[in-house]
């Protein structure tokens, strides 16, 4: 019941918000949840808060990521994002660096570089060094950002010879958008990969950057993968 309550006080789109007065009643009593002993209750009420625009709910959000479940730290994360909290950067920073959970590092590099690129661009390096894939992942996503070509060379690079399939699939998808030699030489390897999952994210980067000419390859790949959907 208590999480059902929080969820019911989400903010609606800006024609739609609630009276000032409302409002105070509303984030109070989401405050209150914050701490509540059930952590759904707590995930329920900083992804309600997430939806206010108000500094009361970035602190909210920011508190929550010293919390010890690494889930309420990854909501927080979230909830910062979709507020582009640029007072959080310093902390996302840290913990895309050091959590122990690399599912908050995963949030809070990705929400990082969205919110601030300059910021998260210098953490590339380390987090594609990272011995998890999912964090490796991040590294991708961060390395995406980046307006310098070297930066592409070296997705291209993991696209064909990282070791995870996620980490392969995020460097292709990276692609998406771009119509340079090597966004193109990137997507055919890809399209030749023997992994599926791989095969069609280049599918879906040869379809979004309107690339009629691999048609013919494309047509081909379902006999390749009999067994896939």
């Amino acid at each position: 019941v208590r999480r059902a309550a929080i969820q019911a006080l989400v903010e609606g789109p800006a024609a739609h918000q609630r009276a000032p007065a409302a409002r105070n009643d509303c984030l109070a009593a989401i405050a209150e949840r914050v701490h509540d002993t059930d952590v759904h209750v707590v995930i329920a009420a900083l992804r309600s808060a997430a939806t206010y625009d108000d500094p009361r709910s970035i602190a909210l959000l920011r508190a929550a990521l010293a919390n010890r479940d690494f889930n309420v730290r990854a909501v927080a994360i979230d909830g910062l994002g979709l507020r582009k909290a640029r007072e959080a950067v310093p902390r996302l920073a840290q913990l895309a660096r050091h959590d122990p959970s690399v599912s908050v590092r995963f949030e809070a590099a990705t929400h990082l570089a969205a919110i601030d690129r300059a910021a998260a661009l210098p953490l590339a390096d380390e987090l594609l060094a990272a011995p998890s894939p999912y964090v490796r992942t991040a590294g991708v996503a961060v390395l995406a950002t980046s307006t310098d070509a070297t930066a592409f060379v070296r997705l291209s690079r993991l696209a064909q010879a990282d070791p995870s399939v996620r980490v392969r699939e995020a460097a292709v998808d990276a692609f998406g958008g771009r119509s340079d030699a090597l966004a193109r030489e990137v997507v055919r390897r890809a399209l030749a990969d023997t992994d599926s999952v791989v095969v069609a994210t280049a599918c879906g980067v040869a379809n979004k950057n309107k690339w009629s000419d691999l048609a013919g390859v494309i047509a081909a790949i379902p006999t390749r993968f009999p067994g896939a959907t």
